[in-house]
């Protein structure tokens, strides 16, 4: 994500690093036994900026919160026998919703945060509570209107309804083709037009909240116009309401008119083009550049000219 200076931070497997996207210089913050106010873990799984600006970090091993005067980091972890405490230290997934509330998606449960208290609220899978979430495993979170959240976990997509604490499920179902096209929800986006996406690893699912089915986008074997893999795991909306869509077959450009894509992958004779096939994140600087995260690299990426640039550690 973009923190409100202009500095592109990054999640990686071996730290955090922070990029500035005019001079490339690049400062990477890694955790240190002896220092308490190091990153708590190396293994950085998502990034996100609250509304008063303050940088939050998912880790292996819990939740951070950045101070940029000290440089410093405060830690958040489980504590057993103790109330309002994070549920879990895996932190995969983070949302900052307008009101200033943090959600945190863990291997165990969803987290509601609020940094007036500093105290977490959580959410758990109730085998015998049918509005509980669907699955402890929570993989995405976004708010797409007042009074309601949609969280993505390995079992299905849920929406909860914030004034009373339930949770309504959506999952694939065989015998209906206008069902989830899977239970392992990877994104969740919601466009300008207020068309909800969900991303999978069997397919693109746009979803219509009116007549309540999905419509499904599938790669299709030999055909240029379908989607580039069926493995999606990140979106994003440019300012000419283009949708970019990062899948484990490289990054598709969605023509929301046309329902056409174009897609961009590695090509071995041209050192322009995409890094690796997993694209992982996508983003988009004032300037209008593409940041693109991949396994194989982080990657520039100008629409103008439709070349890539590389950076790997």
């Amino acid at each position: 994500c973009f923190d409100n200076e202009g500095y592109l931070w990054a999640a990686t497997e071996d730290g955090l690093d922070r990029i500035n996207p005019e001079t490339f210089e690049l400062t990477t913050f890694r955790t240190v036994q002896s220092d308490p106010g190091s990153l708590s873990h190396n293994k950085v799984y998502a990034v996100c900026l609250d509304q008063i600006g303050t940088l939050w970090v998912g880790t292996a091993d819990g939740l951070n919160r950045f101070d940029s005067e000290s440089k410093n980091f405060d830690r958040f972890k489980t504590e057993a026998g103790k109330s309002g405490k994070l549920s879990h230290d895996s932190v995969t997934s983070l949302y900052c919703d307008p009101s200033g509330i943090l959600w945190i998606g863990t291997e165990k449960g969803l987290n509601r945060f609020d940094p007036e208290n500093e105290e977490f609220i959580q959410f758990h899978h109730i085998s015998d509570d049918p509005f509980s979430l669907s699955h402890d495993c929570v993989r995405s979170i976004n708010q797409t209107a007042p009074g309601e959240l949609w969280v993505g976990t390995e079992g299905g997509l849920n929406r909860l309804d914030l004034s009373n604490s339930r949770f309504n499920h959506y999952s694939n179902n065989p015998n209906d083709p206008n069902s989830l096209s899977n239970d392992e929800v990877y994104c969740i986006f919601q466009d300008r037009s207020n068309v909800l996406w969900i991303g999978t690893n069997v397919g693109l699912n746009k979803y219509d909240q009116e007549k309540k089915w999905f419509e499904l986008y599938q790669r299709i074997p030999r055909e240029e116009n379908s989607i580039r893999d069926n493995y999606v795991r990140a979106m994003y909306a440019d300012p000419n309401d283009v949708i970019w869509i990062g899948t484990y077959g490289g990054l598709s450009r969605f023509d929301y008119e046309k329902h056409q894509f174009k897609h961009y992958y590695p090509v071995p004779e041209d050192p322009l083009s995409l890094s690796n096939e997993r694209v992982m994140a996508v983003y988009q600087d004032r300037s209008g550049i593409f940041w693109i995260g991949t396994w194989g690299g982080l990657n520039r990426f100008d629409p103008k000219t439709n070349k890539f640039n590389h950076y790997r550690s």
